[in-house]
């Protein structure tokens, strides 16, 4: 009875919510706008939530697009899907829209359900734009100034990041049959089509209202553009790579510089995944001349569709694999991360000179420039990453990237955390490098290659104090609560090694004591 009650409350809710539009206004940027006159205290709009919390959020930019409820400390900000980040901010005095919070329960009573809902706040006029005030209440340093356009804004902070590469833009051509004419995309377009409602695999989904032919399009969902930098590890399961999904010019492309992340917005992060979905998708083509309106993906049905069915998409062979990372030997767990069967940086295996063109010591020599550079040395990484590249393909040995020095055991990641190269840090992400590897054996604390400091990049970053490194680490998904081998954590050594900032910065984020 309680899946019915909240089914039939969505519905009744999506069937009288006033017709939108997100379009250009006036001053160039992208708005959410009334298509007919809004009433004051009708129901503009309710979109499902996913709750963040502010210090799993990197990116002060992205932060200040979030809902906030106004709860003190570290309590969560929310994420919404369907058009809640598209609608401009104004001052909480000048916002013709308001909202409010609403926790739902999922039918299992294993899991809440958070939404918002967005209402009139006074008559609005075909074709005003709506705007409203997210930070109302006690975090409220940003809510005085008029923020405009996140997606385009994202897109700029994208095109600035110089280890990012732009996706494939979609075409604007106005004589191809667009997906978005005229760079008009109506909230009402597919109310007969689609509806969100809760499913019974996990969460929302997505339902057809009626039947759909092969070919119909059922969706078309703006996307934010994004990075690690900006999300952290937030959003994991909703996140997605923004290049192109197949070709081989592309991944080659990608292997020089990543196209960032990409979050699909309207039901696009809404569609449960299955391995023979009913739908695809496919870039959107549009007349709009905005870059923001080119990233828009269009959903499509791949078989006919009949009324009452799950909408489902495929997520992809690598989203799962990425989720279910399977169990190795230790041998197998080393060989991925340029290393021998007892730890060795791979260039001391006896059989490596039959391997490879080039001798031991050259490419020793190579691996220690490699991780002696500093930030700005791009040069000397590309240099190694060349040759990783090389022996992977030739030789098939792994993960060079991730090569340990035999003294120490170090790879160039810890190396990085120490010294707070940040910029050599995101590089070494950005191309593969393990962050949560720890230190492998070093002959210096023992000949026979039994002994190992056993730190992880964020232990060494806390040991030193070395806050931006800790950063750039939980956004890449290191592990702040990683354990060594006596079980102290990165908190227990900022800890010791009195770095007060440190021992701050990694409490707020959920670090825990592991010995001390």
């Amino acid at each position: 009875m309680a899946t019915a009650r909240l089914a039939e409350q969505q519905q009744q809710q999506q069937n009288f919510q006033p017709a939108l539009c997100w379009r250009t206004a006036s001053d160039g940027c992208l708005g959410v706008f009334a298509e007919v006159a809004i009433a004051a205290g009708t129901l503009v709009e309710r979109c499902y939530c996913l709750p963040l919390r502010p210090s799993a959020v990197p990116g002060e930019e992205l932060r200040q697009w979030l809902y906030d409820r106004g709860l003190a400390g570290d309590e969560p900000l929310l994420f919404p899907l369907g058009w809640g980040l598209l609608y401009n901010e104004a001052p909480a005095g000048e916002a013709n829209t308001d909202w409010d919070f609403e926790l739902a329960r999922h039918t299992s009573g294993q899991q809440e359900l958070n939404y918002i809902n967005l209402q009139a706040k006074v008559d609005i006029a075909a074709g005003e734009e709506l705007c409203i005030s997210r930070s109302s209440r006690s975090r409220s340093s940003s809510s005085s100034r008029k923020k405009r356009d996140i997606l385009s804004l994202a897109i700029q902070a994208h095109e600035a990041q110089s280890d990012l590469q732009m996706p494939p833009l979609a075409g604007t051509n106005p004589d191809s049959n667009p997906d978005v004419p005229d760079g008009i995309l109506s909230s009402s377009r597919f109310n007969d089509v689609t509806e969100m409602r809760v499913s019974p695999l996990h969460g929302n989904g997505v339902y057809a209202r009626r039947d759909i032919s092969k070919g119909e399009v059922v969706e078309i969902a703006p996307n934010l553009l994004t990075d690690r930098w900006q999300l952290g590890h937030c959003l994991i399961d909703h996140r997605f790579d923004a290049g192109p999904s197949l070709g081989e010019a592309a991944a080659r492309d990608a292997a020089v510089r990543p196209f960032g992340l990409k979050i699909a917005l309207g039901l696009g992060s809404i569609f449960n995944h299955d391995e023979d979905p009913n739908l695809g998708y496919r870039s959107a083509s549009t007349t709009g001349c905005l870059k923001a309106q080119q990233v828009m993906k269009c959903y499509y049905a791949r078989r006919d569709i009949t009324a009452g069915e799950e909408l489902f998409i495929s997520y992809g062979p690598g989203w799962w694999k990425s989720r279910n990372p399977e169990t190795v030997s230790l041998a197998e767990w080393r060989f991925r991360r340029g290393e021998t069967k007892f730890g060795l940086p791979f260039y001391d295996h006896p059989e490596f000179a039959a391997q490879s063109s080039l001798s031991a010591a050259v490419v020793e020599k190579l691996h220690r420039a490699f991780v002696d550079a500093e930030g700005a040395e791009t040069g000397v990484l590309e240099v190694w990453k060349q040759l990783c590249d090389e022996l992977r393909d030739k030789a098939n040995i792994q993960g060079c990237i991730n090569t340990p020095l035999r003294e120490t055991g170090e790879r160039a990641t810890h190396r990085a955390a120490m010294l707070g190269q940040v910029q050599k840090l995101r590089w070494l992400v950005l191309n593969g490098a393990d962050v949560n590897a720890a230190t492998a054996p070093a002959l210096d604390m023992g000949a026979d290659g039994s002994a190992s400091s056993a730190l992880c990049p964020a232990h060494v970053a806390a040991i030193y104090g070395q806050i931006e490194a800790l950063s750039v680490l939980q956004s890449a998904g290191a592990d702040l609560n990683c354990r060594r081998t006596d079980g102290a954590t990165p908190l227990d050594f900022a800890k010791d090694a009195e770095q007060s900032e440190a021992v701050a910065w990694i409490t707020l984020r959920g670090g825990l004591h592991g010995i001390l």
